[in-house]
Order: structure tokens, then sequence, then C-alpha cells
């Protein structure tokens, strides 16, 4: 089972020997408590390369499964690519910088990625988006049913606040306005519309320190991404500066290649089970050049800014993702 879960040997199954192999990871690697939704076949694009693999909900949250890598290269190194750097130079806006050589932006650069390495990628099941860290996702929600799948202790404590919260108003039952609410909160709840426009994924607010955040996931069963995991999910598997390439212009509609999700508020950062290491976050400076603005979309972006155990997290500031790692120790 476990050679058959990395890439090179996972892309020459069958569809029915993946999901038969899908299934033994959930039977074996998801805590029983957990409750498990629909599974479906999805294509992830790896490389320049289409990839069939699949997705689950656990517990009202989609988790995708990404084949291994027993070695992957991430970080960045300028002298390991070769880039007519005189094009990061170019500005998005008047302004000023304190870059004026093109020297000066591959130290930039540098200083702010993580240094270039070999990392091994085990198979895992990974949560398609990253949360704000005081929520905790109990379960779906079908407000015309009334149909709860999740956390069945959770729903009888908060049934009446959830149900009073997706009450229609008298505007919303007026059919010339077709504006609905996407996301709200409660005093105990957070209340989000999935695509389908059917179910609600509902998550309890709970105050957090980064300890008592990692506690709660670890006794679910889950883990936190290691940082060389979380790099190389965020580039799509490739060793670019950026995850569409090493050019400055940004795809105007960027999918990632794992079909995961990643927050492009750039005061946000996302946590990995490394206190050292937060991923993501705002410009390291505010000057007028284009590399300045973008360098924070790169999966090794990385400032020297760290968390400690017990500090107190807030949710406009950091995000978790969860992983369950498919390992044989």
């Amino acid at each position: 089972m476990q050679e058959s879960l990395n890439l090179d040997n996972w892309r020459q199954l069958t569809r029915e020997q993946q999901r038969q192999l899908f299934n033994q990871i959930l039977l074996y690697y998801v805590n029983p408590l957990l409750q498990i939704g629909q599974t479906d076949f999805v294509t992830l694009n790896f490389a320049g390369e289409r990839l069939s693999t699949l997705a689950t909900w656990i517990q009202g949250e989609r988790f995708i499964f990404i084949p291994g890598q027993p070695m992957v290269n991430i970080g960045w190194a300028n002298s390991a690519v070769q880039l007519d750097w005189s094009t990061f130079l170019e500005a998005t806006t008047p302004g000023t910088t304190k870059l004026k050589t093109a020297a000066a932006v591959q130290d930039y650069i540098e200083h702010f990625t993580s240094t270039a390495r070999e990392a091994t990628f085990a198979p895992s099941l990974v949560a398609e988006r990253a949360l704000p860290v005081d929520r905790q996702v109990r379960g779906l929600y079908q407000s015309v049913t009334g149909r709860f799948v999740g956390d069945q202790s959770f729903f009888h404590q908060y049934q009446h606040e959830l149900v009073t919260a997706l009450r229609p108003t008298a505007e919303a039952l007026n059919p010339f306005i077709t504006d609905s609410i996407t996301e709200q909160a409660t005093p105990h709840l957070s209340i989000r519309l999935l695509e389908d426009g059917v179910h609600y994924q509902v998550c309890e607010l709970l105050p957090t320190t980064y300890g008592q955040l990692k506690q709660r996931i670890e006794q679910r069963g889950f883990d936190l991404l290691m940082p060389a995991e979380w790099e190389y999910l965020a580039n799509s598997g490739q060793t670019t500066l950026f995850p569409w390439g090493n050019q400055l212009t940004a795809p105007e509609l960027f999918k990632n290649g794992f079909n995961l999700e990643f927050s492009q508020r750039q005061m946000a950062y996302e946590l990995t089970d490394d206190l050292g290491v937060l991923k993501l976050g705002p410009a390291a400076s505010s000057g007028s050049l284009k590399i300045e603005q973008l360098l924070p979309r790169s999966a090794y972006y990385q400032l020297p800014q760290t968390v400690a155990l017990e500090q107190a997290l807030t949710a406009q500031q950091y995000l978790y993702r969860k992983t369950i790692r498919v390992t044989f120790d």
C-alpha cells in the first residue's frame, strides 16, 4: 500500500484501484468518531500533467488526497535559475523604493524566501481551505431539511442559535431581492454557505493560543502542515518563484494545481507546525516595485515573524490548515 500511494505509482492505478486505496486510508487514518461524507474524483494539474485523485468531506470539511513524493525540491536560490533580473526593477506605481539595482532585488528576494533544500512529502489528506484560527469545523447543516451531519452533541447545544441565525427575514422573502448572506457569525458560531447553495459549514468560535489550537486538532487526528509541505502544496509542486512561474505578471485567475485555496489577504499569516515559520503575510516593504508587492504570493516567501506557544491568536491575522499524513512508521 505504501508504495502505491507515491506519485509515480499512483498515476499508474485505475480509478477503481485508487478508490480502494482511498477507502483504506479513510478506514485506518481518519478518526472513527468523525463523520465522512461524499467522496468524489477530482483532477489535479501537477507540473503540467493531469492527475486523478479523490476528495472527501470529513466532519464538514473538504480534504483532497495528494500522493507522496520521496524527494521534492523546495525553497529558493537565485543561482539555480537564469533570469533577466533587470525586468524585476519594474514599478507598478509612481513612488520610491530602496531597491535601485538588480543586485539589490536579488538580495531582497533571497532574504525574504526560504533556502533551497530537499524534502520528503508523505501521502496526505489536506484541507482544501485554511480557516481563521478561532474556527473549529463541527459539521454541515442543510437548512431546508434541518439535517446536520457532524458533531451531534455540538448541534444539540447550539441548534436554536443556528436555526435562528438562518431564519429568513422579511427582506429575504422579497422575490425582488436576490442577494443572500453567504457568511455570518453568532456569539458562538461561524456559518458559511457552500458553493452548492444548499449546505452551510458550521464552525464553533473558540478563542485560542497556538498551543490550544494544536492540541485541539491533534486530539481529532489532524496535524498542521510542516513548512516544507506547505511550500510544496502552495507552489503546486513547481520549483519556480511563483506558482505561475518566474515572471512578474500574475494571471488574473490562478488556480492552485492541487485544487487548494490560499488566502489573498496580505495581512494574514498561515500557521505551520513550526512556531518559527509563518507563511504568507504582509509585504516586507512598501516600495513601488512590482516584486515588492508580489513576493508575498511566492510559496517560499517568509518574514522573520514567529509566534509563541501561549500567544493568543487573532482570527484576522492567523489562519491554519489541517492535514492527515499517511505514514507507515
